[in-house]
């Protein structure tokens, strides 16, 4: 797994760009960096693209990250998180219902411009 982040050209939120496997093993990677740009440049909003990375992990593994892992627990949930997926992958969609369930506000999309939409409604003026 790979990932880059930078803020968007509206400075509004910020993107996180996964690409590879995600596994709940290699995920914190990236929490723990997208959370460290989150607090350095006050900002709760992010748009996760994970149009090049697909899901490994099992449902029990899926299950454990979102209510287990200490990273996932120790996440702010006041921000709001758009996920972005290729149409027909359905890899993330067990996992981000379990997110959901744990109380993050998080929305899947396959549209950038929607998942960008939703983001900047959510951080209106700021």
């Amino acid at each position: 797994m790979e990932y880059k982040i930078r803020m968007h050209e509206s400075g509004k939120f910020f993107i996180t760009e996964v690409s590879g496997e995600i596994t709940a093993e290699n995920a914190p990677e990236y929490i723990i960096a997208s959370r460290k740009f989150s607090e350095k440049n006050n900002i709760d909003f992010n748009l996760l693209d994970a149009r090049n990375a697909t899901n490994n992990s099992s449902v029990l593994q899926n299950y454990n990250f979102g209510y287990k892992d200490d990273v996932v627990k120790s996440s702010s949930k006041t921000g709001k998180i758009a996920v972005l997926v290729n149409e027909n992958d359905d890899s993330h969609d067990f996992v981000l219902t379990v997110l959901k369930n744990a109380g993050f506000d998080i929305e899947i999309f396959t549209s950038f411009d929607k998942a960008s939409d939703w983001l900047m409604d959510a951080a209106g003026d700021l």
